[in-house]
């Protein structure tokens, strides 16, 4: 799976040149390309919707965009069915115990709790 790499590592490319691939690079290169596909897709679309707004009617301008974005979807997906992660995400794991009273100890997090600690 794309992306799963935590450490950096040292490969060798044809050339025989040795370089080092940090996985922290990596992951901001993407969100650098994500964001700017985004707003280049925001300006695209914010100037192109505006003459079917004015010649054609509001609900095309609206839905057009969304019907675009769920059939991009969709069909990414239908072409490239094995590049969609498949395992559940840790963040799922780490809201379950933040939000379960039974592993938080609800005293520590009171003023009283200092003030019996400190004596004052």
């Amino acid at each position: 799976m794309k992306g799963t790499e935590t450490v950096m590592r040292v490969k060798t490319i044809e050339k025989g040149e040795r370089v080092i691939m940090d996985p922290a690079i990596t992951v901001s290169r993407v969100y650098l390309y994500f964001f700017l596909m985004t707003n280049v897709g925001s300006l695209i679309r914010s100037i192109g919707m505006v003459y079917p707004e004015k010649y054609i009617g509001f609900w095309l301008s609206f839905l057009l965009p969304t019907f675009m974005l769920c059939t991009n979807t969709y069909s990414s997906y239908l072409c490239y069915p094995n590049d969609w992660p498949r395992s559940m995400p840790d963040g799922y794991l780490c809201l379950q115990e933040a939000l379960s009273p039974v592993s938080t100890n609800w005293i520590t997090a009171r003023p009283v709790h200092e003030i019996m600690e400190t004596g004052n």
